[in-house]
């Protein structure tokens, strides 16, 4: 994909929490080598003429703060800013300062992924947090793709309240998985387009501010091909966003190149 649109396509990768916090992995944890692989697809990603964004020094020296759950895989709210920054920075995009932002603890009682595989409760809960911009926010228009050959489903604004009072917690961004999202921001600027995984969800919101129309395919749900769905030469820029350990272990990539 780098080869047929050079200078078009972005990679960011969020390391996952045992690559920034090493020095509490156990002695001999069978972890996956993150370090070695991302150096190998940053010099094959640039090669090919795309752009890697790497987070790995960002988010080390942020470790002391709140950037990754507890209880939970992703990456917290204020992990995905400081991915947002780094990446507007690759992008040509001038990113808003954390002072824009007023930050809404909508919940304290996230139980995620990780408290799910060991139920254990000695662990304090998860906070989910929403950041608002301090001024002249507005909602934009979401469209849920579900089942393709149907309408979309039509959302006021990208978060989804209900999900604040079950478990799934995380689905406050942007509801659960789906094959297909597309913002429509009301905002003037390009078109962004989005591979990714469920990291992007609470990344996605700070891009907002610079697209006028960003579009969200997850590989995962597509059985059919992508090019049935999207022309990528309508975008003015493309970004992979994915946890690293699930793009290395992803067969559905595979599915960009048919």
């Amino acid at each position: 994909l780098c080869q047929r649109y050079p200078g078009k396509v972005n990679v960011l990768l969020a390391p996952a929490a045992s690559d920034i916090y090493k020095e509490n992995v156990p002695a001999n944890a069978p972890l996956l080598d993150e370090d070695g692989y991302l150096d190998q697809l940053s010099a094959a990603v640039q090669a090919a003429g795309g752009s890697f964004v790497d987070v790995r020094q960002t988010l080390a020296a942020h470790k002391s703060e709140y950037i990754y759950y507890r209880t939970d895989h992703h990456w917290t709210t204020q992990g995905a800013f400081l991915g947002y920054t780094a990446a507007a920075k690759k992008m040509g995009i001038y990113p808003l300062s954390e002072d824009f932002y007023d930050v809404e603890h909508a919940s304290d009682k996230f139980r995620g992924t990780f408290y799910s595989k060991v139920l254990y409760n000695g662990i304090k809960p998860d906070t989910i947090d929403i950041w608002h911009l301090s001024e002249n926010e507005t909602q934009p228009e979401v469209e849920i793709y579900s089942t393709f050959g149907e309408e979309p489903t039509i959302h006021d604004g990208m978060y989804f309240r209900e999900y604040l009072d079950v478990k799934d917690k995380y689905s406050t961004f942007f509801g659960t998985n789906q094959p297909m999202i597309t913002i429509r921001t009301g905002h003037e600027g390009g078109k962004l387009l989005m591979f990714k995984d469920s990291y992007a969800h609470c990344f996605a919101p700070f891009m907002t501010e610079h697209y006028s129309e960003i579009t969200m395919v997850d590989l995962r749900y597509i059985q059919i091909s992508y090019k049935e769905l999207i022309d990528v030469s309508d975008y003015d820029q493309v970004l992979f966003l994915y946890n690293a350990s699930t793009f290395m272990s992803d067969e559905n990539i595979k599915k960009l190149s048919y």
